[in-house]
């Protein structure tokens, strides 16, 4: 059953409560004593995860979808086993649950253990990811202490009761696969991932070798290899030692001081409308890439709130997630027209136009700016496109509000602000900017560069650094001064044509060994993997992709076909081009000591 029947039942008819707290924002037909208990338990995982884990929080709220039974939940379902589903997005966070209550309380820390495992950066094979959310998922009170790792009944009674799986088979499983995805086939699966996940993670004599192995799994993505470097022991070694393990007498728990404590601030419930259900479930759902059933949703609101933005912000997000940039630029268009007060969608529609339309970005980034200004994004975009423009005292304007400044971006926003404040008459502002430039240059031509800055701009005595705006208040930590931009502002003497800045276009990375270079001509084509993952990614001139390296080179020489592997970083712009099956258009490479 899909969304086509399901929604005017569930979206419309089915009393949806919405309920938000700091860091959560649960939309649910279960009730609003449920609602309420979930999103405090939520909170309290939250904050748990962060004491012991210095996890990597999602910076924007996480979106809760809980229905109030299975029967609502199937329309979601990404496949017949799961009762609840991890989503990350593009700036979104969902989990999805198929009931609320105390019951599933496991289920929600298995969720949120996901969402955690992916802002850490981390790529695991599916076995661990799901074995470490098992584990995670018996997170509990006892006493003055908070435990988890206990024993799974359930999971151990499926080990006992069921036929195994080669562990070959486990650690190769991948989403998707029957064993992960059927009912029939997938519990053997969880039960063996989470005794093998128990095993390296907590037991006496692989714990202490848990470290090893994770290292070894990242660098090579392999399972097998990181047993035989860790362990020293080979797949079917592995599996007697969990067969053993199985029939332990007793398996070890971690526990930590301290209490699950209640959020001190009490959750907001309001009703959900038809409006704001329709928009949360279609978003839902063109995440999951169930594009159809998701449009008929969007049509269908839109015919009763036609001049709502929050039908095309969701729209545009939905087409940004899957790379329809087109779409996503005219849904976003449309959004702003209608006087959208999401600053986010403005920002990332300031990104999408930057290039073509500084116009229609620069509207975009002062509405984002004006509705919040701690956007950092929308009054560092600002600034560089009102400083081309030659709007000096609106550069000044919008580089003195930045709040913060990345340390790579330090050189070059304090060598905007001088010459904007030289050229708009404040000359000691202008001097004490351009020896903040001076001081996170890095490597000779920024270096000079800055001082070039610094002797045009300083026919004044220099002035006392108290008595002058800094952006944000404070300088970056010059510890944290990470590797530079990729592009800098360039200042020039007085009188000859000022630096024009270009702001970056929207880019990723992705870091991986790179083993293979396909030649295309003027273009070619890279191979990068990293564990389970491997993207293909175009350069389109290879005279204008950046090179860094350990050593400091700026050159490597490449020949077609095969590589000797070799760890990459990959900044590239996600352009994709179906036919050569790339991911993006390589902009920078950098090459690590192997």
């Amino acid at each position: 059953m899909f969304l086509a029947a399901a929604f005017p039942a569930f979206a419309v008819a089915a009393n949806w409560v919405k309920i938000t707290s700091p860091h959560f924002e649960l939309y649910t037909t279960a009730g609003e004593r449920r609602g309420r208990e979930a999103v405090s338990y939520f909170e309290q995982v939250r904050e748990q995860f962060l004491r012991l884990r210095s996890a990597h929080a999602a910076t924007n709220r996480v979106r809760i979808v809980a229905f109030s039974n299975r029967r609502e939940f199937e329309a979601y379902q990404p496949n017949e086993y799961a009762a609840a589903f991890y989503l990350g997005g593009e700036g979104r966070d969902y989990i999805v649950m198929s009931a609320l209550g105390s019951d599933n309380f496991p289920v929600a820390v298995h969720e949120y253990t996901h969402l955690w495992l992916k802002h850490t950066g981390i790529e695991l094979p599916v076995w661990l990811n799901e074995g470490l959310a098992e584990i995670h998922s018996t997170l509990q009170q006892s006493g003055n202490r908070v435990g988890m790792g206990h024993p799974i009944s359930g999971r151990l009674y499926v080990l006992r009761d069921q036929k195994w799986l080669p562990l070959a088979r486990v650690i190769a499983v991948r989403h998707g696969d029957p064993e992960y995805s059927e009912k029939d086939r997938a519990g053997v699966f969880y039960a063996e991932s989470w005794l093998l996940a128990h095993m390296l993670y907590l037991s006496n004599d692989l714990r202490p070798k848990w470290n090893d192995f994770v290292r070894a799994l990242l660098e090579n993505g392999s399972s097998e290899h990181a047993f035989r470097v860790a362990y020293g022991k080979s797949v079917e070694e592995m599996e007697k030692a969990l067969r053993r393990y199985a029939g332990a007498n007793s398996m070890n728990a971690m526990f930590f001081p301290g209490r699950l404590e209640k959020p001190s601030e009490a959750p907001v419930v309001t009703p959900a409308t038809a409006l704001e259900s329709g928009v949360v479930l279609a978003e839902l759902l063109g995440f999951m890439q169930r594009y159809e059933p998701a449009e008929r949703i969007f049509d269908e609101l839109a015919q009763q709130y036609p001049q709502e933005p929050r039908l095309f912000e969701s729209r545009g997000l939905i087409a940004w997630q899957n790379r329809q940039v087109d779409a996503a630029k005219k849904h976003y268009a449309r959004a702003l027209e209608l006087k959208s007060s999401n600053a986010r969608m403005l920002i990332d529609y300031g990104k999408l136009v930057y290039g073509e339309d500084p116009e229609k970005a620069a509207v975009a980034l002062e509405r984002a700016a004006e509705l919040d200004g701690t956007q950092r994004e929308a009054h560092e975009m600002l600034g560089v496109l009102l400083f081309n423009k030659r709007d000096f005292a609106g550069a000044v304007k919008h580089l003195l509000a930045l709040k913060e400044i990345k340390p790579d971006r330090a050189f070059q926003t304090f060598s905007m602000l001088a010459w904007a404040q030289y050229e708009t008459g404040n000359k000691e502002g202008a001097r004490l900017n351009a020896e903040r430039a001076r001081k996170y240059a890095r490597g000779a031509v920024e270096v000079d560069r800055a001082d070039e800055l610094v002797r045009f701009v300083s026919d004044t005595p220099r002035p006392q650094a108290a008595a002058l705006p800094v952006p944000g208040g404070t300088e970056p930590a010059e510890e944290s001064v990470a590797a530079p931009a990729l592009q800098r502002s360039e200042p020039r003497p007085p009188g000859s044509a000022e630096p024009r800045v270009h702001h970056q276009e929207p880019r990723e990375s992705f870091s991986g060994v790179l083993h293979q270079l396909d030649c295309l001509g003027v273009a070619a084509r890279i191979h990068v993997s990293s564990g389970q993952r491997r993207l293909t990614f175009l350069i389109r001139d290879p005279g204008q992709v950046l090179i860094r390296t350990a050593d400091g080179g700026a050159t490597m020489d490449f020949t077609c076909g095969p590589q000797k592997p070799r760890r990459v970083t990959v900044e590239y712009a996600p352009i994709t081009d179906a036919k050569l099956g790339t991911a993006g258009v390589v902009r920078a490479l950098e090459f690590p000591q192997n």
